[in-house]
Parts: structure tokens; sequence; C-alpha cells
């Protein structure tokens, strides 16, 4: 991921099961900006780059217009696989403080981790992960051990100048 200062872009290329969410503040709530799609071959059989793997030149890029203090996470399938982005948002939004809706990135993504930690030992819980099991006849019930790398990250422009 590259973030474009002048233009106020993100540029992101990515492969596999592992994705990102863009989130905006808007008013009171938050909303999803971007939500990225994982690539594969079937169920639960990602795209992977590797001697015996895929070409990057597979992997799929964008171009995201962003604005001041949106927020980005990133993470491993162990994130996506069990928390869905309402999760993620519900977890974010009583961390943001003052009218600037500054986040302590880390903390954020600590705490997403541990929630996503938790409901991968959850054998009861309807994960992401059982859900598209379900779509794919797959039975499968509770969180999915994996994983977990997650990354918060927040947009800071500079203010604009008037001449």
């Amino acid at each position: 991921m590259n973030l474009d200062e002048e233009k106020s872009t993100i540029h992101s290329s990515y492969i596999g099961d592992s994705g990102y969410v863009i989130l905006r503040k808007v008013e009171e709530d938050m909303r999803v900006v971007y939500l990225s799609k994982e690539q594969q071959r079937g169920f639960n059989f990602p795209y992977q780059i590797g001697s015996q793997g895929d070409s990057p030149s597979v992997a799929l890029e964008f171009e995201h217009k962003v604005e001041n203090n949106d927020i980005i996470v990133v993470g491993t399938d162990g994130l996506f696989d069990n928390v869905d982005e309402k999760q993620i948002i519900d977890t974010i939004k009583p961390l943001m403080k003052g009218t600037e809706n500054i986040l302590n990135t880390a903390h954020a993504a600590d705490a997403i981790a541990q929630l996503a930690y938790k409901l991968s030992l959850d054998r009861t819980y309807f994960s992401p992960f059982a859900r598209k099991a379900k779509e794919y006849n797959y039975r499968f019930r509770g969180g999915k051990s994996d994983d977990i790398t997650v990354l918060v990250g927040q947009v800071k422009t500079a203010p604009e100048t008037t001449n």
C-alpha cells in the first residue's frame, strides 16, 4: 500500500486471502469506503505467491481516494475469517478521540486482533469463514484458528492553505 499525499490517493496491490478495509467517519457513524475481496481458486484455496504458487502478476491493484482521518485496517485471513467489517467498526468507534477523530492505531490493532483471536476459539460462533463455507455447501461451525496479523493506520493529510 502506498499513499500519494499530493493526490490523497492510496495505491494497493494484494493477492490471496489477506485483505484490507478503508473506513470513514461520517457525522457520528462510520462507514466502509472499501472492503477487499479475497482471491481464491475455490473455497479455502487462496492464490499464493511462491515457487510452486502464483505469479505476482495476478495481484489485484486498486487506487482509492482517501480523506483526512480515514482509517485503514490491513489483516491476514485470520482476521477476516473471524471478524467482519461491522465488528471492526464497533471495535474502532469507541477508540476515536476528540473532534479530530484521532485514533491510537496500535491500540486499535491490538483490540481488533484480540477480538479475532477470541472469536477464532468460539466453536458456536457463526464466523465469516463459516458463512462462506455454507455458501459453498461445506459444513463448518465456529471461528477459524489461523494466523492473525492486524495493522491499523489513519490517513493524515496536510491542512489546505489559502493564498
